[in-house]
């Protein structure tokens, strides 16, 4: 079996096809690359089954795994469009079971910038992507630690490749964090919470994403 973690969209697309998109930008998680564009799967939810078409898209220029299907076929699947789930491939029985995934950990050095101001927070475009936080001006998130929880709305710049993380001078106190320092970010899809938790300076190869289903 193989295994992938992606995030679901809904398209105007046919009930009875599904488009997968790999990250051209983030890890070489492919592993299910192997089955082939054009195979007819069955996609697995529970003990909901249906058949579909699956199709792969150019790798695009994101740092995370995406995969497209109607409405109507996530619906009948309760697939959630903009949440994260874990897709296990069953190459024997040909099953593409999905299973949620919402919590996703990364690493990032905070940076006090009073562009945030008090009611936003800064965060790059790659530690978005990897914390599996939407991409939406309307977007909030209670950002919390041990001992205090602010909402504010995020903020997204412009660079692409941007994997920073920035706060208010007086946020970052109100949370009692430290400016310049390493966080372990802990982000939940479900409750829309942000945790903190003070780390060590990771190494090149230690920034990543994680899950729990």
């Amino acid at each position: 079996m193989s295994s992938i973690r992606l995030d679901i969209y809904h398209s105007q697309i046919p009930n009875n096809a599904v488009y997968l998109t790999f990250n051209g930008l983030g890890s070489g998680e492919n592993t299910l690359r192997s089955i082939g564009s054009g195979k007819q799967v069955t996609l697995r939810r529970g003990t909901v089954r249906r058949n579909a078409i699956l199709l792969f898209r150019e790798n695009g220029e994101s740092f995370t795994n995406e995969m497209e299907m109607s409405s109507k076929l996530a619906a009948a699947l309760s697939l959630r469009s903009h949440f994260r789930y874990l897709v296990t491939y069953d190459s024997v029985a040909n099953v593409l079971a999905f299973v949620p995934s919402p919590i996703s950990i990364a690493q990032a050095k905070l940076k006090s910038n009073y562009k945030a101001n008090l009611n936003r927070i800064l965060i790059g475009y790659e530690l978005l992507s990897k914390l599996g936080i939407p991409e939406n001006r309307s977007q909030s998130v209670v950002c919390r630690t041990q001992s205090a929880s602010i909402r504010l709305t995020v903020s997204t710049p412009s660079n692409l490749f941007d994997n920073g993380l920035g706060l208010d001078p007086a946020v970052i106190r109100a949370l009692h964090l430290v400016p310049d320092s390493h966080v372990t970010l802990s982000y939940n899809q479900n409750t829309k919470v942000l945790a903190f938790k003070a780390a060590k300076p990771p190494s090149s190869s230690q920034n990543r994403t994680g899950g729990a289903s």
